[in-house]
């Protein structure tokens, strides 16, 4: 089905004398399906994964809950994680090609790795690091599992 879009614009002075213009277009405008079928600039993985960093960046919650895939991770510990700083960063730098593919209990997912060293008052070396499992199903990232070590 092809429809046409036809455009008006209207000028108006505010000098006190009226003056409009009127231009009119007519285009035609492809389908809606054939538009859907298109390949856009980002996957909708990489789409997915800028829109779960927001949502870690934005602590909102519910939007977090929509990547998660299983009821054994934490919403609010997930949130909790990101919630420090260091984490936070190291998840906001890296871009959906920097993810390690890599295979979890025999599923093919994407990694995100972030690593923490620190040293405390007393001069303790620690380190800890935080894995978070995607995996691509058919038009999305869901996160599948989380894992923290250290």
């Amino acid at each position: 089905m092809k429809r046409s879009l036809i455009g008006f614009v209207v000028f108006v002075s505010c000098t006190g004398a009226p003056e409009t213009a009127v231009v009119s277009a007519s285009e035609t405008l492809p389908d809606t399906a054939a538009v859907m079928e298109q390949p856009t600039e980002r996957s909708s993985y990489e789409q997915g994964w800028i829109n779960f960093k927001i949502a870690i960046e934005d602590k909102d919650g519910p939007a977090v809950a929509s990547f998660i895939a299983t009821e054994s991770i934490d919403v609010e510990g997930l949130l909790d994680i990101f919630s420090d700083e260091t984490y936070a960063q190291k998840l906001q730098n890296t871009a959906y090609d920097q993810l390690t593919d890599t295979v979890w209990e025999g599923i093919a997912v994407k990694e995100f790795r972030a690593d923490i060293d620190y040293t405390d008052e007393d001069g303790n070396s620690y380190e800890s690091a935080v894995f978070l499992y995607f995996e691509e199903r058919e038009t999305r990232l869901r996160l599948i599992n989380v894992m923290m070590a250290g």
